[in-house]
């Protein structure tokens, strides 16, 4: 049975807060049938590498990321120099078929969902009690 009094007091004879919490995440956790204990190990493994890695301060290469090619930022999208004054940019080849297709993809979507037929429940009743009130209209008079 996990008794939390006995967990603080082995986590403090731990020396870091990284040791700290993969102890803490794999202590409590005791296998109830043999699919879970299947499982086991990768969800510890996950928790270790999750938290052993946010809480370090470790600076160097990581799994993750890349230190890139550039010395520093030089603050432009895309790292594109603006143009010098009165010169327009020149459009890619495929941004004039991307822009068509957007603009006809939202046309298209636009008309067709205020098209679409109102199939609710509420319309569907709405309906059955008009023509129930005119049936009993009509059989009253």
């Amino acid at each position: 049975m996990f008794n939390l009094y006995n967990s603080i007091e082995t986590t403090s004879l731990l020396s870091t807060p990284t040791e700290q919490n993969s102890f803490l995440l794999t202590s409590n956790l005791r296998p109830k049938s043999p699919r879970q204990s299947a499982i086991m190990p990768l969800t510890t493994m996950l928790r270790h590498r999750l938290f052993s890695r946010a809480a370090s301060s470790h600076a160097g290469p990581s799994r993750w990321t890349s230190p890139g090619h550039q010395e520093r930022p030089n603050g432009y999208l895309f790292n594109r120099t603006p143009l010098p004054p009165g010169q327009s940019r020149k459009w890619e080849d495929w941004e004039l078929p991307c822009y068509i297709t957007s603009f006809l993809t939202i046309v298209i979507l636009g008309v067709g969902l205020n098209a679409k037929p109102d199939l609710t429940i509420e319309t569907w009743a709405h309906k059955k009690a008009l023509e129930k009130l005119a049936a009993e209209s009509s059989s009253s008079d």
